[in-house]
């Protein structure tokens, strides 16, 4: 399970904020206003932290009642299909068949090499890329905050 959720779950979570960042952007949206507005206020965490003690349906109720018209009216208008395919090509072809596990002994072996490629490394250098890290770099670095450190 725990591997189905960082595989399946987490990455469209991920992709769901690059997105939303990259709609928002292209719609004329600033950086700061919109990254703020995504997860810099600190909003989701809360959210999900009343969805862990209260249940993710039940913590709604704490939301404005625009908010939450809004999400339960589009949710419930989403076809989950593509996405629930999605999530079982990960839990069959990628965990069950222990896909998954062979690719990551590779990659353990090579992390445990001094000098060696790291491909953890590669992958961040690739994500650092998008246009949501590459904004949230920059604010962070403006803020001065010591928010994004990488280390």
């Amino acid at each position: 399970m725990d591997l189905f959720a960082e595989q399946a779950l987490w990455p469209h979570i991920i992709v769901g904020f690059r997105e939303a960042y990259n709609v928002l952007s292209a719609a004329g949206c600033s950086d700061e206003a919109l990254i703020y507005e995504l997860y810099l206020s600190g909003e989701p965490a809360e959210v999900f932290e009343a969805a862990a003690e209260e249940g993710f349906f039940k913590q709604l109720k704490h939301h404005s009642s625009v908010s939450q018209y809004g999400q339960l009216t589009t949710a419930l208008g989403i076809d989950g299909k593509d996405v629930r395919s999605r999530f079982e090509k990960v839990l069959h072809e990628r965990i069950i068949n222990g896909d998954f596990m062979k690719e990551f002994q590779g990659i353990e072996a090579e992390l445990g090499k001094k000098g060696g490629d790291n491909p953890l490394e590669r992958l961040y250098s690739e994500s650092a890329k998008s246009g949501l890290a590459v904004a949230e770099a920059s604010i962070f670095e403006r803020m001065g905050t010591g928010r994004n450190n990488t280390s």
